[in-house]
């Protein structure tokens, strides 16, 4: 599986600031974060180059699209740094159930700028 390029993590940190008591995200911030991991991951299992090359730029948009929330919501830098991993976590826990938090028109809503 590909790894968050560095780039993507530099800027969940650059975009948030220091200080602030760790706190849930918002709907909308779940909902990109739970969508860039969920391609993140079609993007690992992909059978195509193509087809991992679109997913993996899915997930990096909308990546930074959480990070400009978080930053809003004044997550703080600490909580921010291990929320991708928490969400591939979190995806790979619900597709192996079946109960998704989210459809694929949800994740496909959220690309639309």
């Amino acid at each position: 599986m590909r790894s968050i390029p560095l780039a993507l993590l530099a800027a969940l940190v650059v975009l948030l600031p220091g200080a602030g008591a760790a706190q849930p995200v918002s709907d909308e911030a779940d909902r990109l974060l739970w969508c860039a991991s969920a391609f993140r991951l079609m993007g690992a299992v992909a059978e195509t180059p193509s087809e991992s090359d679109r997913a993996v730029a899915a997930s990096e948009m909308l990546t930074l699209k959480a990070a400009e929330h978080l930053h809003t919501e004044g997550v703080s830098q600490a909580q921010a740094a291990h929320l991708p991993a928490q969400y591939d976590e979190r995806v790979v826990a619900e597709l192996e159930t079946g109960a998704l938090s989210y459809a694929g028109e949800d994740c496909s809503a959220a690309l639309d700028p």
